[in-house]
């Protein structure tokens, strides 16, 4: 006989159900425009007040839990499924959630919807949250980096440009998975960081090959890079789950073709500027090349680390990990190839090291990612520990 309980809540004129992946309601009797996930105000009972065979019921990972909610004459039903980690010691409020996100709050995960759906570009184009986070957000926040390709191509600094990308790659898989699990764990189902996790570990073999061999990355093979890219983008399109959609936006993209333009232009300049003044440093201060590109590559991180916080924060993980692992999907295929693409990218023995030590973080981060299904906060501290080696190297 299925478990039952029934919640009593009432409306409120700043309900906006806008939230991407969660569902809330609160037993206080106030909501402010800023409660984008809430409901329903003034509840009878919050997740601590709900019967204990309920709760037990719940903590089965393989229990399925069915939520209707009911306004109006109108009617919404969320499925999600039980977790052992539910608390339900909450005395404030129920949350149900699309992520594996756990909290004192919330009574299931993995809802097939939220109030909003996902965010409006998903939308527009029928693809889910980690989709977007993998290629629009994650190329997006690489221009530094395929700028910084380009130009170190055509100045011949070869070894910067694999130092960047490294020490690009390297500190987004974990000082940026780190710094992200810190403001809440991180998480995401087995089956997308196999998928996506494996497309980065590939990629970066692919870039390991095209470096090692020859010492140098061709004309070719950096349109090779670039195609290859542009194939595993295809294969994940067409192999999209589109369980969470959203509807089209309504706001003109004028402005954010403007912004765009603009922010273009400063990282060409930026680019510019950093391998110009990369090779100066490194001769000034006789340390090699790579060495500088892998600290340039922390700064140029920035960018993935700031858009996967402003993520996780808005209770989108989707779009956190997908920004991190697309990056680092999009900075040793994309990135490179259209460096080399531009102009050789030849390179020296000392690269070998940081590339092979790329590979081998990457693989553990993924690896307790695919075990977990989340980076909590002692796995934080471990992701942050884990860059360390990048700079003795």
């Amino acid at each position: 006989m299925p478990e039952r309980q029934t919640l009593h809540a009432s409306g409120h004129e700043h309900v906006a159900a806008t939230h991407a992946s969660t569902l809330e309601v609160t037993t206080d009797d106030y909501l402010t425009p800023a409660g984008d996930c809430i409901v329903g105000v003034d509840a009878d009972r919050a997740a601590a007040d709900l019967d204990p065979d309920f709760v037990a019921a719940c903590r089965d990972a393989d229990a399925t839990i069915t939520a209707t909610v009911a306004a109006g004459g109108h009617e919404a039903t969320v499925t999600g499924r039980g977790d052992p980690r539910l608390t339900f010691e909450s005395e404030r409020s129920v949350v149900l959630r699309t992520s594996d996100y756990v909290d004192d709050r919330t009574v299931l995960v993995g809802a097939d919807r939220a109030v909003e759906g996902v965010t409006a570009l998903a939308g527009r184009y029928g693809v889910s949250t980690f989709f977007v986070g993998l290629t629009v957000v994650a190329v997006g926040s690489s221009l530094p980096e395929i700028a910084t390709s380009v130009y170190g191509a055509l100045y011949g600094a070869g070894d910067l440009v694999v130092g960047h990308v490294v020490g690009s790659a390297t500190s987004q898989i974990t000082l940026g998975v780190g710094v992200v699990a810190l403001a809440g764990p991180l998480a995401v189902s087995r089956r997308k960081t196999l998928t996506y996790g494996g497309g980065m570990l590939a990629a970066m073999a692919v870039m390991a090959f095209a470096v090692t061999t020859g010492h140098v990355v061709s004309h070719v093979e950096g349109v090779v890079l670039v195609c290859v890219y542009a194939v595993f983008l295809g294969t994940l399109y067409e192999h999209e789950d589109y369980d969470e959609l959203a509807d089209p936006p309504d706001a003109t993209p004028r402005r954010a073709v403007l912004w765009a333009v603009v922010g273009l232009a400063l990282v060409v300049v930026g680019g510019h500027l950093l391998v110009t003044s990369g090779r100066s440093l490194a001769a000034d201060a006789g340390v090699p090349t790579y060495l500088v590109g892998v600290v340039t590559g922390l700064g140029t991180t920035l960018p993935e680390i700031a858009v996967a916080l402003l993520a996780v924060r808005r209770d989108r993980d989707g779009i956190a990990v997908g920004t991190l692992l697309g990056s680092n999907i999009t900075d040793p295929l994309f990135s490179l190839g259209v460096g080399a693409a531009a102009g050789t990218v030849p390179v020296s023995a000392s690269v070998v090291a940081p590339l092979a030590y790329m590979a081998v973080a990457s693989a553990v981060v993924v690896a307790v990612l695919a075990r977990e299904g989340a980076v909590t906060r002692w796995g934080a501290l471990f992701c942050l520990v884990l860059y360390l080696p990048t700079l003795l190297l």
